[in-house]
């Protein structure tokens, strides 16, 4: 079970149970019935509808992977999953960890208690990709302008993620296709499955930096160097080691990437 964040409302409508932001109620009729959405891809395709001029949002249905899915891809037993997911991201983004406003969740039942649910999240309009942006930099061939591109995001991608772990979140999928970069700022994006703790411990937010590696290595971006994968450890840390010896944390990467490459031969 979930408590439901303090500016968020429980309507009946269209024989759904929606969770909705109180400043948003008016615009549930052209939520549950998008018609005209374009949509999306992300690992599988989300719709997009216009709410005004400068608004848009995105609908995402939660499936299941793995065995289950395939049997039964997008049913649940109850809303926990959304739940959590809206209140991990409120958590986080009232601590100021750049996040997409969440503006509600919608339950819609098929039997007894099974039922197909989504979120409703505020799109962060012309961002793209962390996955996308780094593709971008093979067609920069003046070295200093490549540099100047990478360090401004090691920045604004380690500050976004050491925003959100001093907001006391562990992302469950911290990975390039759930950074989003726009100008300047890196957002944080898909909190599904994702927990809130009061205060993360060193070996969580090394977890989750360990899958941003992880991901580097799995979509083959080797333009990513080590020399900058340090310079980020460093800024995420503030230029500061933690109490833990660098060349510990150094070593889990390694090692971790290591196993994961060895598996990923085996099952791409």
């Amino acid at each position: 079970m979930y408590d439901i964040p303090a500016n968020f409302e429980v309507i009946q409508q269209q024989n759904c149970t929606c969770v909705i932001r109180q400043d948003y109620k008016d615009k549930i009729d052209r939520l549950l019935a998008p018609g005209d959405a374009r949509t999306i891809k992300g690992r599988a395709e989300h719709p997009v509808i216009r709410l005004d001029t400068d608004t848009f949002v995105i609908i995402r249905r939660y499936k299941r992977g793995g065995l289950a899915g395939l049997v039964l891809p997008d049913i649940f037993l109850g809303s926990g999953r959304a739940g959590q997911e809206l209140v991990v991201t409120e958590k986080a983004r009232a601590a100021g960890a750049p996040v997409p406003e969440a503006l509600g969740i919608v339950i819609k039942p098929v039997f007894g208690y099974l039922c197909r649910i989504y979120i409703i999240t505020r799109q962060i309009t012309g961002a793209t990709t962390l996955y996308e942006t780094l593709l971008s930099l093979k067609n920069i061939t003046d070295s200093a302008l490549l540099l100047s591109q990478k360090t401004k995001l090691i920045k604004a991608v380690s500050q976004a993620v050491f925003k959100l772990h001093n907001a006391g979140v562990w992302h469950a999928d911290l990975q390039l296709r759930n950074i989003l970069i726009n100008g300047n700022t890196a957002y944080l994006i898909d909190f599904d499955k994702a927990k809130y703790y009061k205060q993360l411990s060193l070996a969580q937010k090394v977890g989750n930096l360990i899958r941003i590696n992880r991901s580097l290595l799995k979509l083959k971006l080797f333009g990513v160097t080590a020399t900058d994968k340090i310079r980020f450890l460093k800024e995420y840390f503030g230029g500061e080691w933690p109490s833990a010896p660098k060349e510990n944390i150094i070593k889990d990467c390694i090692r971790n990437a290591n196993l994961h490459q060895w598996w990923w031969r085996f099952f791409p």
